[in-house]
């Protein structure tokens, strides 16, 4: 387990449970920065059935093509992801509570965060639980810049990342890189 998580990364998996009477709910991480109105996510995003709405985690999908690096056998073989391509940020997130109150209770929800040793914590949880029923919306809801680490995309991936730096709307500056 990365000791660099807080406790407190946890709560977004309580919030299903804490607003059980909205409809939908917007999450994003305190570490983001709006460029545009969000008004615009929340009723641009039909989520149907889906329970949750977000964009591809760039970074992470960097590491599963880059040579010698476990991330895509941790998200293949541990997490048994079907297409690691669709693992998904958990930094903003579109909640459909309704769907996903279905789904799952909030004891069960503590109860897979305690029991199992996760690597990205409750990012990993929400791709597991919820990996037939996401929704992906653009990266530019959700943009991390690139280091250079985006070279190790495939090429469709490294295109879809690039649309997303022309109208980024809200910039996420996760991990060490705060302005």
């Amino acid at each position: 387990t990365q000791t660099s998580y807080s406790p407190e990364i946890y709560y977004r998996l309580l919030i299903p449970t804490l607003m059980p009477t909205y409809e939908k709910v917007l999450y994003f991480d305190g570490d983001m920065l709006a460029l545009t109105d969000v008004a615009e996510l929340y009723h641009s995003t039909n989520l149907e059935n889906n329970l949750i709405a977000s964009s591809r985690d760039y970074a992470g999908l960097c590491h599963c093509y880059k040579d010698g690096d476990e991330r895509r056998s941790y998200r293949e073989d541990f997490l048994g992801l079907k297409n690691v391509d669709d693992y998904i940020l958990s930094g903003m997130l579109v909640i459909n509570v309704l769907e996903f109150n279905k789904l799952v209770t909030h004891d069960k929800l503590m109860e897979i965060a305690e029991y199992i040793d996760w690597r990205q914590h409750d990012q990993d949880i929400l791709n597991v639980i919820c990996e037939d029923r996401i929704l992906l919306i653009d990266g530019a809801w959700d943009y991390l810049q690139d280091f250079g680490w985006t070279n190790y995309l495939p090429a469709w991936l490294k295109q879809e990342y690039d649309e997303t730096a022309k109208n980024v709307k809200i910039a996420h500056f996760a991990g060490q890189r705060k302005p």
